[in-house]
């Protein structure tokens, strides 16, 4: 993702999630597993049980997709592929993994859906290839990056949460 898209997307991203979901603090995590320039939220359940919310932009494309998953064993999940192979379910089968992440979007659909903010499009000329390298005045970044954002956080209040919150509750003397 580009440098003005990503900058825009990372702040409206966090300031969103400080409203929509205040359980969901910003987390800085420190593991191998966790890929640079995304951003955790995290939601301690208990001292072993933690729901994650995980902004992932594209290092290639314009986009972004978000993970939603979790831990029993009280830190980031540390999954050698993301995401988890094993598809969330309607009877919910996934909860038995301790550590899991899925995308946002596996929730609802069987397509593998990331939050576009401008489609991508091989130059056709030169002129085309320098414009695209071109920086983004930072207010025209701020109007595309965001009604995606707000998109994807309305996901995130829809789907995500009450998706973890069933997680939780499915553990013995869950909230």
């Amino acid at each position: 993702m580009r440098k003005e898209y990503g900058k825009v997307l990372r702040s409206v991203f966090a300031a969103r999630m400080k409203t929509a979901a205040v359980d969901f603090p910003e987390t800085k995590v420190k593991s191998m597993y966790f890929w640079p320039g995304d951003r955790a939220y995290c939601w301690k359940v208990d001292a072993q049980l933690h729901c994650w919310i995980v902004l992932s932009p594209s290092d290639r494309y314009e986009q972004f997709t978000v993970l939603v998953g979790w831990s029993t064993l009280g830190r980031y999940p540390e999954l050698g592929m993301v995401p988890s192979p094993r598809a969330p379910t309607p009877d919910r089968s996934e909860f038995e993994e301790p550590e899991y992440l899925t995308r946002l979007a596996q929730l609802w659909t069987d397509e593998d859906a990331w939050w576009v903010v401008e489609p991508f499009a091989a130059p056709e000329s030169m002129a085309a290839l320098q414009a695209s390298i071109e920086p983004i005045p930072a207010a025209e970044a701020r109007a595309r990056v965001t009604p995606v954002v707000e998109n994807a956080i309305a996901k995130v209040t829809e789907v995500a949460i009450p998706y973890l919150r069933e997680r939780a509750a499915s553990v013995a003397g869950g909230p």
